[in-house]
């Protein structure tokens, strides 16, 4: 096979990245520093990326739904080169919704502090590879389209959460639709649900209530502040029942 030549030498730092953005989809300078290049300090780090961009492994752009930050994502001849595989359900590159994504990228990061947190596996992980790769357990979470599945141990014990993120409450039937969907999926027994504020938390609240007949409070709400600002990663259901991660 012929070795492919590159005008900068590809390390192993930026291979993780290129899984990262592959992960996440898309990235701000500051959130590629603090996750891959943490001992990067910022001149070295804009550095690299703008040579990682020159040779075709990044595309950055300034968008105003990144308060005018760069942000970045992996370009076609990166995930051919780094990310793809034989199989793959999809080939997603880039965000279609960036603050969404952007918002998911400081999620990932507070929950993945957690000591009970084992894994976080990303959408666009789930909806790329296939389940032999992932594990059957990840299936359910695969149906619903989870923005993420976190995996945590408790008493060695193995327990699997979905990941909601909403920060708008427009399109309310596809919210009852996806509610549905989580109470009559069985393999998911716990749904994380961070919505933009309390008032949105108690709308889709009145909407579980209609699907859970039983009672079993499924979803565990808190706004997106709340987690990532005021730094409370605890999560409330409608039965005041409480998680803290």
């Amino acid at each position: 096979m012929k070795k492919i030549k590159y005008e900068i030498g590809i390390d192993s730092r930026d291979i993780d990245l290129f899984h990262y953005l592959h992960s996440v989809k898309i990235a701000t300078i500051g959130q590629i520093g603090r996750d891959c290049y943490y001992n990067l300090a910022d001149p070295g780090l804009y550095k690299r990326l703008l040579r990682l961009e020159k040779v075709g492994m990044l595309q950055g752009h300034i968008s105003s739904l990144s308060n005018r930050k760069k942000i970045y994502h992996i370009t076609r001849k990166c995930f051919n080169n780094f990310i793809k595989k034989s199989d793959l359900k999809r080939n997603e590159l880039k965000s279609d919704a960036i603050q969404h994504d952007l918002c998911l990228v400081e999620i990932r990061k507070t929950l993945l502090q957690s000591k009970l947190v084992n894994s976080y596996v990303t959408e666009n992980t789930l909806q790329t590879f296939p389940i032999r790769n992932l594990g059957e357990q990840y299936e359910p979470f695969v149906r619903n389209n989870s923005d993420a599945a976190i995996k945590l141990v408790v008493n060695e014990t193995p327990i699997y959460f979905a990941l909601e993120l909403e920060l708008t409450l427009k399109n309310k039937q596809r919210i009852s639709e996806k509610i549905k969907s989580y109470y009559s999926e069985s393999g998911i027994s716990r749904v994380l649900y961070v919505v933009d504020n309390s008032t949105s938390i108690n709308s889709i609240i009145s909407q579980e209530k209609k699907v859970d007949t039983n009672k079993k409070a499924k979803f565990f709400y808190t706004t997106y502040n709340r987690l990532i600002h005021d730094k409370d990663t605890s999560f409330s259901n409608w039965k005041k029942e409480k998680i803290t991660f």
